[in-house]
């Protein structure tokens, strides 16, 4: 009905036994989805002019899980990805390695008359107060409640932030 949706980490995993909460944010965390340890990586955006990324850096780095393998649903548009270096291994022999691929980790999608916008990202207290979640999340919300993005981009984020 025109509402918008937000989805970030944890509610990626959530609903298992509700398939249309997976249509909705667009991706979830099921069977054979996985993480390599918790990390240091780089956002690479990938829609530098929606409204959520416009005037943002080409990148970002942040402290986080990167999640791998995830359910994806057709109609997303990846605002962002992250390449997951399979020399970050978990413990033990067999610890889970990164997939050698960019997975994504931010992503909008329309639901029936409404927005979604969903990120990975947010593990932790850490995560949530890294400058380029602060400032994905706040434009993102607001994006996927108003249809439009006010908020400026914050002066100090920088690449390798």
């Amino acid at each position: 009905r025109g509402k918008g949706v937000v989805a970030f980490h944890a509610a990626l995993s959530a609903h298992a036994d509700w398939p249309e909460y997976e249509v909705m944010i667009g991706g979830a965390w099921r069977r054979g989805a996985k993480h390599s340890p918790y990390h240091r990586f780089r956002v690479d955006l990938k829609a530098p002019d929606h409204p959520i990324l416009e005037g943002l850096p080409a990148s970002f780095v942040t402290h986080d899980e990167l999640n791998q393998g995830l359910a994806m649903q057709p109609g997303i548009t990846v605002l962002a990805t992250a390449y997951d270096d399979p020399e970050n291994r978990g413990p033990g022999p067999q610890g889970v390695r990164g997939s050698g691929k960019d997975e994504p980790v931010m992503w909008t999608l329309p639901y029936r008359e409404g927005r979604v916008f969903t990120t990975t990202l947010g593990h932790d207290l850490r995560s949530v107060c890294t400058p380029g979640f602060v400032a994905t999340f706040r434009r993102g919300v607001e994006w996927a409640a108003t249809g439009q993005v006010t908020i400026a981009p914050p002066s100090g984020l920088r690449d390798e932030d």
